[in-house]
């Protein structure tokens, strides 16, 4: 199960894993899901430092690699970033549509939409 966002409040739904936050959401929402994750998504540092203030244990940095229509970071900058941050798990959002050159960068993880639709 996952959550219903709506652009009033956020309704959780029996047997929630976690709660996304994306780099618009600038609730902190610790103290309504304790024990569950807190995933939220950043394009600056300023939004990382956001979502770690928020205590999300995941953040998802994008755009990464080149997309439609956004300016991306790339994935030395990407790792370069993560060295600062080393205390939450940082991974690379947008533009992957190749795992293997993020493999080739040791990247252990990442998030996507693109990537995932293509294979189904």
């Amino acid at each position: 199960m996952g959550i219903i966002w709506d652009k009033n409040n956020i309704c959780p739904i029996q047997g929630l894993t976690g709660v996304y936050l994306s780099a618009f959401n600038k609730k902190n929402l610790t103290s309504i899901y304790f024990n569950k994750n807190l995933i939220g998504s950043a394009h600056s540092f300023k939004e990382i430092r956001e979502k770690i203030k928020a205590r999300c244990n995941i953040i998802l940095l994008s755009p990464v690699l080149p997309t439609r229509d956004k300016k991306n970071i790339g994935l030395i900058k990407f790792l370069l970033i993560s060295k600062q941050f080393q205390f939450v798990k940082l991974y690379p959002l947008g533009g992957i549509l190749n795992i293997a050159k993020i493999r080739n960068y040791g990247i252990k993880g990442f998030a996507g939409i693109r990537y995932f639709e293509k294979k189904w």
